[in-house]
C-alpha cells in the first residue's frame, strides 16, 4: 500500500540501512506488479537500500505472515521470523504502526528507525548486480566461490549467452552445496537439529534452489532474462549470505578450538 512504502522511503532515510535490510514486495503478480513496483520507486523516491520487488508467478506468493497494511514480517540476523506480523497494522492504527515496527527494532537489536527528510535519490526500481565492494562472509572458502560468482555474473551480463549462463550454474550448485554442508556440519541456524523446514537456514536454502531453477529455466530455452538472474543473485547475497557474515567463521572457529 502506498503509505507503507512512503514509510519504507523514510526508515531508508533513517540511516539504519547499513543494519537493516528493507524489502518492500508487491503482490500484484507479472507485468502488474512490475508496474506498481516501478511506479512506486519513482513516486516515493526509493533509494538502493530497498528491495524494491514484485512476485512473478502466483506459485511464489508467501505462504505466511501478513504484509504492508496489514503488518510488516520482521526477520532477525539469520533468517529466522522475529516477527510475522506487526501489531497494531496500519489498518487498525495509521501511523502509530508504523512506530510499534520502530519500537520493536529498538528493543530487539537497539536499531534507530527515526526517519529523515526523503532524499534525493535515483529510484530502485530495478536493482541489477552492480560493481561494489565484495561481500565477505569469513569463511575462505565461501568468499572464494563468492568472487568466483560474481565473475561469472559479469561474464553473463556481458555475453547474454548459454554458454555463459551454464558456467554460472554450474558453480552456482556447487556452491550452494558446500555452504549448506557448513550448515549441516556446525549446525548453524539448527540446519541439522530443527524439524524439516523450520531451521533459520531454511529460506536461504530454498532460495538457493530458486535460483538454480532460474538457470536451468533460461539453459533449455524456458526463459531469456539475464536480468532477472542476476537480480535474484545479488538478492541473495544482500539478503541471505550477508546474514551469516562473520556468523559461522565464528562457529568455526569454536568448534577449531574445542578440537584442539
Amino acid at each position: 500500500c502506498r503509505p507503507c512504502a512512503e514509510q519504507m522511503a523514510l526508515w531508508a532515510s533513517s540511516g539504519a540501512a547499513s543494519k537493516v535490510n528493507l524489502l518492500m514486495v508487491c503482490m500484484e503478480l507479472g507485468k502488474a506488479g512490475l508496474r506498481t513496483a516501478q511506479a512506486f520507486g519513482k513516486q516515493f523516491q526509493l533509494s538502493s537500500s530497498v528491495l524494491n520487488g514484485y512476485v512473478e508467478q502466483r506459485g511464489e506468493l508467501p505462504s505466511f505472515g501478513q504484509l504492508g497494511c496489514q503488518g510488516f514480517v520482521v526477520l532477525g540476523p539469520y533468517g529466522e521470523f522475529a516477527v510475522q506480523r506487526t501489531v497494531p497494522c496500519y489498518l487498525e492504527a495509521e501511523k502509530k504502526a508504523f512506530r510499534a515496527v520502530e519500537k520493536l527494532l529498538s528493543s530487539l537489536w537497539s536499531i534507530s528507525l527515526e526517519a529523515r527528510a526523503l532524499p534525493q535519490t535515483v529510484p530502485a526500481e530495478s536493482k541489477k548486480v552492480q560493481s561494489k565492494e565484495q561481500l565477505t562472509v569469513g569463511v575462505p572458502e565461501m568468499d572464494e566461490e563468492h568472487e568466483a560468482i560474481q565473475e561469472a555474473v559479469v561474464e553473463l551480463t556481458r555475453a547474454k549467452s548459454r554458454g555463459a549462463m551454464e558456467s554460472l550454474m554450474q558453480l552456482w550448485v556447487q556452491h550452494s552445496e558446500h555452504e549448506e554442508q557448513l550448515f549441516y556440519n556446525f549446525d548453524f541456524g539448527s540446519h541439522r537439529s530443527a524439524a524439516k523446514g523450520r531451521a533459520a537456514t531454511a529460506p536461504h536454502c530454498e532460495h538457493h534452489r530458486l535460483i538454480a531453477r532460474m538457470m536451468g529455466d533460461f539453459v533449455q530455452g524456458r526463459a531469456s532474462d539475464v536480468d532477472a538472474v542476476t537480480v535474484e543473485i545479488q538478492r541473495h547475497m544482500e539478503l541471505y549470505d550477508a546474514a551469516y557474515a562473520g556468523k559461522l567463521k565464528a562457529s568455526c572457529d569454536k568448534c577449531c578450538t574445542s578440537a584442539i
